[in-house]
């Protein structure tokens, strides 16, 4: 209901770098009371190609949202605050998320034969907060959750008696 959506993006590259850039932010206008939506949204990555056999990926990406929680109506909160109404009009919620990561790679061929060898490094935080009011008093969340990871990982393709092999 009155969905607005703003986004761009550029991309592009060369020999040497491809990149990309997005950011999008949206909105809605309030089809309940207390039921909008705003997000905004940023995405990057540029991979940097030194050698034709080294390869670096950078990447990131950023989120935040921002919504109204109107809650459920049964037939008796209608009569009283209408189909559109809410009674909940003050509980809300919010979410941000961020992450980067790194990922070298490295290829390597012989003949038929060939592996690459990477390892996506990534560090993300994510929090999210809620508020909620009723006749038993107020409920507030807030959570953050950190996340750190390594993945390495090797790829193979190998010729055995004519057949090609891949392993992970």
């Amino acid at each position: 209901y009155r969905y607005n959506l703003y986004n761009g993006y550029a991309e592009g590259g060369t020999n040497f770098l491809d990149y990309y850039t997005g950011i999008s932010q949206s909105d809605t206008k309030w089809y309940r009371k207390n039921n909008g939506l705003e997000t905004t949204d940023f995405n990057s990555n540029v991979t940097f190609k030194p050698a034709d056999s080294f390869h670096v990926k950078l990447e990131g990406a950023y989120h935040k949202d921002w919504y109204g929680q109107p809650g459920a109506l049964k037939p008796a909160d209608i009569a009283v605050v209408g189909w559109r109404g809410s009674i909940h009009p003050n509980d809300r919620a919010k979410t941000e998320d961020l992450y980067i990561m790194g990922t070298p790679e490295i290829k390597c061929s012989s003949g038929s034969d060939e592996a690459t060898i990477s390892s996506e490094v990534l560090a993300r935080g994510r929090r999210t907060a809620s508020v909620s009011y009723s006749s038993f008093g107020n409920t507030e969340l807030n959570n953050h959750i950190k996340t750190f990871g390594v993945t390495p990982k090797i790829a193979a393709n190998i010729d055995i008696l004519g057949i090609l092999h891949k392993l992970i």
